[in-house]
C-alpha cells in the first residue's frame, strides 16, 4: 500500500548488519532498553529475560551463517564442497573426471633359450599377452594394476624388445637371454555390470552405484549393439580415427595415388554418426550414472570423412576433433 506523509515509517535503532551471536545479543539488549524501559529492567545473565535474548541471538547467528554459506557455495571461486564445485564446473561446460588413477610404466620380462650357435631362440618368446593383465603391488597386494595394451615380444620395428647380454652356463656358453618390454598400466581393474531394462525409457538413467569408476570402456545392449559415450547427448558424431590421405584438386584420393608422389598428403578425420550414445555424470551421492537419450528411429551408422577445413565449419564442430 502507498504511504502518506503522516504514515512514513519511523526509523528504529535496529542494526541489520549484526550477524554473529555477540553483536545480535548486544543489539537486542539495547533494543529492549530503548523500547521497553519500564517493562523489563533485569539484564542479569541468569534472568529469564536474558535467556530469551540469548536464544534469539543463537537463532540469528545460525541463520546468518547458513545464508552466507549458501551464497558462498554458489560461486565457483569460493565454493568448498566437492559436489558444489563439480556442479558449478559442469554448468560452465567443464566435465570433472570422477577419479584419476595412478599410471605406471610396467617392465615385463621373459626368458628364452639360446640356439646351438649361441643366438637367441626368438621362437620361444610369447607371441602376445592381451591387455587387461593384472599385477598386484609388491607393497600392498590389494592394489592391482592393469595393462592398457597388449604385450608382444615377437613384433618388429622401433619397439623391438630389449635383449639382455647372454646368460652363460658353466662352460661359458650362452644358455639363455632375457627379453624386456614396457607397457602402460593403471591402478584399477575392469569390471562388468549388467542391468535389466523392462521397457524402453526416454532419458534412461542407470546408477552404477560406484564412486571409484575411472572410465566406461564399453556399453553393449541385449541385441549386441554398442553404445558410445559422448560429452553431451546432442553430440552425434564420434571420432573414429585420424588418417593421412592424399589430396588433389577438388577432392580426396586414396593413399595408392599419393605413393606416386604427384599429390601432397592431407590431414583427414574419420567420423561416424552414431544414433546410440550416452553421457556420464556424477549424481548427488557422488556415484557414477549413465544417462541415455530420448530414443530415435534413426538407426543409420553413417561414415564421414572430413578435412580440417570442413571440420571448422557448420555442425561438425561438435565432435571437438584435434588434428596433428
Amino acid at each position: 500500500m502507498a504511504y502518506t506523509d503522516k504514515q512514513k515509517l519511523i526509523e528504529t535503532n535496529v542494526n541489520y548488519t549484526s550477524k554473529d551471536f555477540s553483536t545480535i545479543k548486544a543489539d537486542l539488549i539495547e533494543y529492549t532498553k530503548a523500547y521497553f524501559p519500564d517493562t523489563y529492567k533485569d539484564f542479569n545473565e541468569t534472568s529469564p529475560g536474558m535467556m530469551l535474548i540469548e536464544l534469539s541471538s543463537y537463532v540469528g547467528d545460525v541463520l546468518s551463517y547458513y545464508i552466507d554459506y549458501n551464497y558462498k557455495e554458489n560461486l565457483l571461486a569460493t565454493a568448498t564442497e566437492k559436489r558444489n564445485v563439480r556442479r558449478l564446473s559442469e554448468f560452465l561446460g567443464y566435465k570433472v573426471p570422477n577419479k584419476t588413477p595412478s599410471v605406471v610404466r610396467l617392465k615385463v620380462t621373459t626368458t628364452i633359450d639360446a640356439n646351438s650357435d649361441g643366438t637367441p631362440n626368438y621362437g620361444q618368446a610369447p607371441s602376445s599377452i592381451d591387455s587387461g593383465l593384472q599385477i598386484a603391488s609388491n607393497v600392498d597386494s590389494q592394489i592391482l594394476f592393469e595393462t592398457t595394451s597388449e604385450i608382444d615380444f615377437t613384433s618388429s620395428g622401433s619397439g623391438d624388445p630389449a635383449i639382455s647380454a647372454p646368460i652363460l652356463n658353466s662352460d661359458g656358453e650362452a644358455s639363455s637371454y632375457t627379453l624386456t618390454r614396457y607397457v602402460r598400466a593403471v591402478s584399477g581393474q575392469t569390471k562388468t555390470k549388467t542391468f535389466t531394462i523392462s521397457s524402453p525409457t526416454k532419458f534412461l538413467e542407470l546408477d552404477l552405484g560406484e564412486d571409484n569408476v575411472i572410465e566406461i570402456t564399453s556399453c553393449i545392449d541385449g541385441a549386441g549393439q554398442e553404445w558410445y559415450e559422448v560429452d553431451y547427448l546432442g553430440q552425434d558424431l564420434i571420432i573414429e580415427e585420424r588418417n593421412i590421405e592424399s589430396r588433389g584438386t577438388g577432392g580426396f584420393f586414396s593413399s595408392t595415388v599419393m605413393q606416386s608422389g604427384s599429390l601432397s598428403p592431407a590431414k583427414l578425420a574419420i567420423f561416424r554418426k552414431k544414433p546410440r550414445r550416452f553421457a556420464t555424470r556424477i549424481n548427488s551421492d557422488m556415484k557414477l550414472e549413465l544417462w541415455f537419450g530420448s530414443g530415435t528411429n534413426d538407426t543409420s551408422d553413417e561414415l564421414l570423412t572430413l578435412n580440417s577445413t570442413q571440420i571448422a565449419n557448420s555442425k561438425y564442430n561438435q565432435a571437438k576433433a584435434k588434428f596433428i
